[in-house]
């Protein structure tokens, strides 16, 4: 088992060191939001990159929290089921449901955005979308990174289920 918690323990440390950097994006975002207001409304002159800027940091800000979010078991459940059964139980349907679920979609996920990140790294890829055209493979570089992240927080927190599964179904370590 200590090998086991050896990964999850690693794995929530880096998670954990990404979501306290990522708190700070949200300042970066509402500066850039908060500068666009200013200057489009008092003195009408509206930016061309505040745009593609607020919605590049917005989705890495979500993307990049969701693995610590993952490892503190923080995401909204409808638990009216599984409060009535056992733990030992629950963890077996954690184990179920991550085998069937987490995996193959995580897995599917995070090859995408690693494929397209690499894609857009080697053609230079632009955003056409707005007037300032900002390359996009750094931003698409921290979402396949936030999913790789993700994935591996998965594979640590499956690793912490099934000791919780051994322990019959009491907190493992």
């Amino acid at each position: 088992m200590t090998a086991m918690r050896k990964i999850y323990e690693g794995i929530g440390k880096v998670s954990e060191m990404v979501a306290e950097f990522d708190k700070w994006l949200i300042i970066v975002v509402i500066l850039a939001t908060t500068y666009e207001v200013f200057m489009r409304y008092v003195l009408n002159a509206p930016t061309t990159w505040a745009w593609a800027t607020t919605q590049m940091l917005g989705a890495g800000f979500i993307a990049l929290g969701l693995a610590n979010n993952h490892r503190l078991n923080a995401n909204v459940r409808v638990d009216i089921i599984s409060m009535s059964l056992s733990p030992k139980v629950r963890a077996v349907l954690e184990i179920v449901f991550t085998l069937l679920f987490f995996f193959p979609l995580f897995f599917v996920t995070t090859r995408l955005f690693v494929q397209d990140a690499f894609f857009a790294l080697s053609i230079n890829q632009v955003d056409n979308s707005c007037a300032w055209s900002p390359v996009t493979w750094p931003y698409k570089m921290v979402l396949a990174a936030a999913f790789v992240l993700m994935f591996a927080q998965g594979i640590g927190t499956f690793c912490k289920d099934i000791a919780e599964l051994a322990k019959g179904g009491e907190e493992p370590w």
